[in-house]
């Protein structure tokens, strides 16, 4: 004993040791000893003058041996990072190891502050320079005007390149005054190391015709670089121009086309600015005309060379365009469809809602259908009524009469109203070409069997359901009228029978199978459950006589329910053999040990027995 507690005291000493800190076991101090900013994608390169659109990377140096350099991976969780104006130092731009600058920023001073937890210090770091503003874009206008943006350049016209930028103070950089920062490269697009000029001014020559005029731009101290290409060729200015083109419905010969559909005809109507000539279209046949229909997405995918074009399967998702020219006249015109050719609904199919899978085509009373409609999308070849399409659109209607319109849902239940008519949906999709109808094979049939009741049942199948409590599996009998198959119950299944467990006063859908198992969720409310038969006519409601209730727990003997067995549940029990009291189903329950549905002498001796505690 003594032993023991000398090891229990020589164990707490060596806790208490441990605890204590030491000289040796102190961790070293390191300190935070400068900041570099670099380039972001390349990873090394310093920053001296940011750019809009670059993202730069804060790398932290400290005296640590093992982390001499923190940059942004791995991320250090300890780091601190602040970037900031040096004009507005309270200016948080953000936090992170990596920034990346932009046009906010043009003509500010970007620093970032960093430190890192457990280092002793901070450090700074400054831009050398501003952020530059950026070049955003060229346009060539006609130097003679010095404001009519130039489509066909033609021989002897001036050009002028001017240059968009993001800053307030310089927005448009022109040829006056001239600008020394300012650089310029016309070249021809077929030959880009051709250097025709550096000038802002460009005077197209004969020498130019048939080639696509360019020019690049730039700005010493601004970001970027801009390109203008000219949308045609040079022309001769003694020749009339292509003004554009206008793409219409090759069957009427005049509505404009902006989506093509699958199927329509699709004319080119070419303009120009001849007097004689404004518009070229396919009668009489231009022979000069030049037509080059393709994709967008594929434009050396050379689809038509004639004035019309019509539609197929073979064009849906892709983007519809057009290019012409004539010859003798300047310049060209492209149209492009404003939307990729839709998809097209290519049919419906009707099915049983109850299987979702079953083709119907002679509908019956009760029976719940799905119209599931097809189409040539491979990513939505089916849009059925599950999840919703909000794009889908449906109308239920007789055969007999197209304009009474029954339903506008996925989903349609026959009724007994619909009976000697034959039932019809038509169905479409906003963004997908075409309609598709489905037409049931014959008329709604009036039912020969009515639903005459339904009755609950326990799990034996036999005893009737009053009050369920928790546990119970209940199971749902359909009465009808139908003497040959008077009882639909849960087996065999009958894919025409619906159920619908509920509460009473609650259209809260608890189940939908013949069969339901009563939960603690169930539990002070009163069960229902809905029947009907496709092809019966009417329905029926079973409803519990009484709340759902908890299982009761009954202690064997324990008539009188006090927890004990004792003499005074002997005397009860005999006061029933005698009928001179009466027990409720629970204290029945407790004196029947022997479960023989009966109370009498081997009861008594069997509480006895238990009282004695000999079982």
């Amino acid at each position: 004993m003594r032993r023991k507690k000398f090891l229990a005291v020589l164990l707490a000493a060596l806790l208490v040791l441990a605890a204590l800190p030491t000289m040796a076991s102190a961790a070293p101090v390191y300190d935070v000893v400068g900041v570099e900013v670099v380039d972001g994608t390349d990873g090394w390169t310093p920053v001296t003058a940011p750019e809009a659109g670059q993202k730069l990377t804060a790398n932290i140096y400290t005296t640590n041996p093992d982390e001499p350099a923190i940059g942004s991976y791995p991320v250090n969780e300890n780091a601190r990072y602040k970037w900031y104006y040096k004009e507005s130092p309270d200016t948080v731009l953000g936090t992170e190891a990596v920034y990346t600058a932009t046009a906010d920023n043009t003509n500010k001073t970007l620093c970032v502050e960093v430190s890192v937890n457990g280092y002793n210090g901070k450090a700074v770091w400054e831009a050398p320079g501003t952020v530059r503003y950026n070049v955003t874009g060229v346009e060539v206008v006609d130097g003679t005007d010095g404001y009519t943006p130039v489509v066909i350049p033609k021989d002897d016209q001036k050009l002028i390149a001017n240059i968009k930028t993001d800053d307030p103070d310089n927005a448009v950089i022109g040829s006056y005054p001239a600008n020394e920062n300012a650089q310029y490269k016309w070249y021809y697009k077929e030959s880009p190391d051709t250097v025709l000029g550096t000038e802002a001014v460009y005077t197209a020559t004969t020498d130019n015709f048939g080639k696509t005029l360019c020019v690049e731009v730039s700005v010493n101290g601004y970001t970027g670089t801009a390109v203008w290409e000219a949308p045609n060729t040079v022309g001769d200015k003694d020749n009339y121009d292509i003004t554009g083109i206008e793409v219409v419905d090759g069957t009427d010969g005049y509505t404009s086309v902006t989506i093509p559909k699958s199927g329509q005809k699709l004319l080119a109507n070419i303009k120009t600015g001849d007097p004689d000539n404004a518009v070229i279209g396919s009668y009489p046949a231009n022979e000069n005309a030049q037509y080059k229909w393709y994709y967008k997405e594929s434009p050396d995918t050379v689809l038509g060379t004639g004035a019309y074009y019509t539609v197929t399967t073979d064009n849906t998702n892709k983007t519809l365009c057009v290019e012409v020219s004539v010859n003798g006249y300047n310049g060209k015109a492209v149209w492009e469809a404003s939307a990729k050719v839709p998809y097209n609904v290519t049919g419906v199919e009707v099915v049983d809602g109850t299987d979702g899978y079953t083709p119907v085509t002679a509908p019956q009373n009760g029976q719940k259908l799905t119209a599931n409609i097809k189409t040539d999308d491979p990513d939505n070849a089916v849009i059925g009524s599950y999840p919703a399409n909000e794009n889908a659109q449906y109308k239920w209607y007789y055969k007999e009469s197209p304009d009474a319109v029954l339903g506008t849902e996925a989903t349609y239940t026959v009724t007994e109203d619909n009976v000697d008519k034959v039932l019809c949906v038509e169905v479409s999709v906003n963004g997908y070409t075409g309609t598709a109808v489905w037409k049931a094979d014959s008329v709604v049939t009036k039912p020969v069997y009515r639903i005459l009741g339904a009755a609950v049942v326990e799990k034996d199948g036999v005893t009737p359901v009053t009050v369920p409590q928790v546990g119970d599996i209940l199971t749902a009998n359909i009465i009808t009228s139908d003497f040959e198959d008077p009882v639909i119950g849960a087996y065999p299944i009958n894919k025409n029978a619906k159920y619908r467990w509920h509460y009473e006063d609650s259209d809260n859908v608890l189940g939908t199978d013949p069969v339901y198992t009563v939960t603690s969720d169930n539990v002070g409310k009163t069960l229902c459950v809905e029947v009907s038969v496709a092809g019966y006519s009417g329905s029926a409601v079973w409803t519990a006589k009484g709340a759902v209730e908890e299982v009761s727990v009954v202690i064997p003997g324990d008539v009188n329910k006090d927890g004990l067995v004792d003499l005074l549940d002997m005397i009860q029990i005999n006061n029933v053999i005698n009928e001179e009291a009466e027990f409720d189903a629970d204290a029945f329950k407790a004196a029947d040990i022997n479960a023989d549905g009966l109370l009498d002498l081997l009861d008594m001796i069997q509480v006895n027995n238990i009282i004695n505690s000999n079982i």
